[in-house]
């Protein structure tokens, strides 16, 4: 059975949303470690382009404390386990991003959120037409392929996964022909993009019965050559258990093997 042995997506103490103070490099580490991990991302939130005013909860996250942490882990003497620092970007809309090209030479991994559409306001997150599984499809596809374009990102977080609107998430992904998924993908594959199985994603599909709707996307995804990365998207500690056994067992849904594994995914 496979499984993962690389989680590349982990928030500390650093994220305005991480919720356990407990979740620092010296408690998540070991812990990785006893769950039979090898690898570690540590990803918080940032917003780091002059260009691009932040939302009044990202200003705090511009990526200061992020480059010192990474100083902290990189000086850290006979880690658990391979630790890198990077960071979990965001953007407002189709070619507004929250971090330039010069933060790809100071971390280790940038990571892509394309679809943070839980932030309702228009003036920071720019929101579709109308709250519609058509008009939905193509806000998500827009977001998505813009990043693609953009030469920013290492690896795409919770892909395609339609944020705050689970509730319409079957009839929004069902307007996007298998097709029209092909052609986005084989895009992302030939930008050599990750695209990350997240735990808790998965978590969140299983509670609400529609981790079918994603298995179909992500199998797309792996049709058309592209490459995977795992990640937990953890906020606290005790997350970890379920978010691992939950992506563990989608990556075996859709029949991943260690040849669709990003290369980032190896130490």
């Amino acid at each position: 059975m496979f499984r993962f042995t690389s989680d590349l997506h982990i928030h500390t103490t650093l994220s305005a949303c991480c919720r356990d103070a407990a979740e620092v490099p010296e408690n998540i580490f070991p812990l990785l470690k006893e769950m039979g991990f090898r690898k570690a991302a540590l990803t918080d939130h940032i917003w780091r382009n002059p260009a691009v005013p932040p939302s009044p909860w990202y200003a705090p996250q511009n990526g200061d404390e992020i480059l010192r942490l990474r100083d902290r882990v990189r000086a850290m003497k006979n880690p658990p386990i391979s630790a890198i620092v990077g960071c979990e970007a965001d953007m407002q809309g189709p070619g507004k991003f929250g971090v330039t090209s010069d933060l790809r030479k100071q971390l280790d991994i940038i990571l892509f959120s394309t679809n943070h559409f839980h932030m309702r306001d228009p003036k920071y997150m720019l929101q579709p037409e109308a709250a519609t599984p058509e008009k939905l499809a193509r806000h998500m596809m827009s977001f998505y392929l813009s990043a693609v374009r953009s030469g920013l990102p290492d690896v795409l977080v919770h892909p395609l996964y339609l944020i705050s609107y689970l509730d319409i998430y079957r009839e929004t992904a069902n307007l996007i022909t298998d097709a029209e998924f092909r052609e986005v993908f084989r895009e992302t594959a030939r930008a050599g993009i990750g695209l990350e199985i997240n735990g808790s994603v998965i978590t969140e599909l299983k509670k609400n019965g529609q981790t079918d709707i994603y298995a179909r996307i992500m199998t797309l995804a792996k049709e058309s050559g592209c490459k995977f990365t795992y990640g937990s998207d953890s906020h606290a500690l005790k997350s970890f258990e379920a978010a691992i056994a939950d992506g563990n067992e989608f990556a075996n849904l859709i029949g991943l093997t260690e040849d669709d594994l990003h290369p980032l995914m190896f130490v």
